[in-house]
């Protein structure tokens, strides 16, 4: 019931009420599972992701190993999951979820099993398989596919149609595919709103909407989802978005050309890292990087492209590597350290073939371009260039492409 109406804050309230109740009375292990599975959800809103998170999800996992139930074994193996791809822990998130999967297979009609597939996938998607990703997010986004006419009572159905849609965007964007990725964003945000499901909705947001249409360059996009995020937490205060929407606000601001909007999307980086929300964390830095480039503050963009590879590293989260190894020949690049930032450069864009990412591809092979444009040599930067540009079927309005063209453009000239 909470679920449904996103009041969380009672959730949590009520939820370790009743669990601090059945440590007194007589309960199965099973009603205990329950609870804390329940707690564990409500947990994962709160401002700040503490141990109690893991102290709940453990608890679920072991009295539902107890009663020896499959269902809710599966269940909070997925909470777990969730909980430690949000925290950074990418590997040890896979783990839990690949004896998720394999607990379907034993038993075919677990609830969960969707559920256990699409983290998986999304995992891997972090991990940098996204050969091994995109498939099973393509599947379960032609499984889950609803009529415009769907009502509450399909309410399970509308979910899994959300979720997958906040899923499989970011990744479709990374192979090549701007267009299509927006456009699934844009369903899942208002499939969430026509059912009434904000907490969905913010989630579409948050992990889809908000990220696909910064990088994309979208802005009107942009400025419409960061008002929709604030009106949500106008519904329901839910905590981990709050960082979540001033850091999209404030990349906004400084893409319109705020020059305080730099130090304001550095507090939201710190406010994210202080309440564990870490996932994507090493991008965000990214951004805060290349912000501080613009305005000429090459050391400080130095320590941020820094921390951002620490981050990546240390998490797990390969995605995003060559996007970094990018950033950071930028800064090298300015500081006036040319070869290094070639040769770094070399190595970020190998990083990006060997994950697929085509979009990644495009922009390295943007730089190296640029640089080599920039040194006379326009025949090499068009050979490395328009082999990658030619790849993209669509997206052809997006700033990446847009930029990518004109540099060919440059590159192709005679004089």
């Amino acid at each position: 019931m909470w679920s449904e109406t996103s009041i969380l804050s009672e959730a949590q309230a009520r939820l370790e009420t009743a669990l601090a109740l059945a440590r007194t009375v007589e309960c199965d292990d099973l009603l205990r599972a329950k609870l804390a599975c329940a707690l564990g959800w409500s947990l994962f809103y709160a401002r700040k992701l503490s141990n109690e998170n893991e102290v709940a999800w453990l608890d679920a996992i072991e009295f539902a190993r107890r009663a020896r139930d499959c269902e809710y074994q599966q269940r909070a193996l997925v909470g777990f999951a969730f909980y430690l791809l949000q925290i950074g822990h990418v590997p040890r998130a896979i783990t839990y979820l690949e004896e998720a999967t394999e607990l379907a297979e034993r038993d075919r009609d677990l609830t969960a099993t969707s559920e256990a597939d699409r983290a998986l996938a999304w995992a891997r998607a972090f991990a940098g398989e996204l050969s091994r990703s995109r498939p099973v997010l393509d599947r379960l986004a032609a499984t889950y596919s609803l009529a415009d006419s769907r009502s509450r009572k399909d309410a399970n159905e509308v979910y899994r149609y959300i979720t997958v849609r906040f899923n499989l965007p970011f990744v479709a964007w990374m192979q090549g595919q701007p267009d299509y990725a927006s456009r699934l964003a844009s369903d899942a945000v208002e499939a969430a709103g026509r059912s009434g499901q904000w907490v969905s909705q913010s989630n579409a947001l948050g992990l889809a909407a908000l990220p696909v249409s910064l990088e994309t360059g979208n802005l009107e996009a942009l400025e419409s989802y960061t008002e929709r995020m604030r009106a949500n937490l106008e519904r329901e205060r839910i905590s981990r978005w709050v960082p979540v929407e001033r850091y999209f606000s404030a990349c906004l601001r400084d893409l319109r050309g705020d020059p305080r909007a730099v130090e304001d999307i550095r507090a939201a980086i710190d406010e994210l890292i202080e309440c564990r929300f870490l996932m994507r964390i090493g991008s965000y830095l990214a951004v805060l990087a290349r912000a501080l480039l613009r305005q000429g503050r090459i050391d400080e963009a130095r320590a941020a492209i820094t921390r951002a590879l620490a981050h990546q590293e240390r998490q797990g989260e390969r995605w995003c590597r060559s996007e970094l190894l990018r950033i950071d020949a930028s800064v090298l690049l300015r500081a006036g350290e040319a070869p290094l930032a070639e040769k770094r450069l070399q190595e970020a864009l190998a990083e990006a073939r060997s994950i697929g990412a085509l979009t990644f591809q495009l922009r390295i092979g943007t730089d190296l371009a640029r640089h080599w444009i920039a040194l006379g040599r326009r025949r090499k930067a068009a050979q490395l260039l328009s082999p990658i540009y030619e790849e993209f079927s669509e997206g052809f309005g997006s700033k990446d492409l847009v930029e990518a063209w004109e540099l060919l453009r440059r590159a192709r000239a005679k004089n």
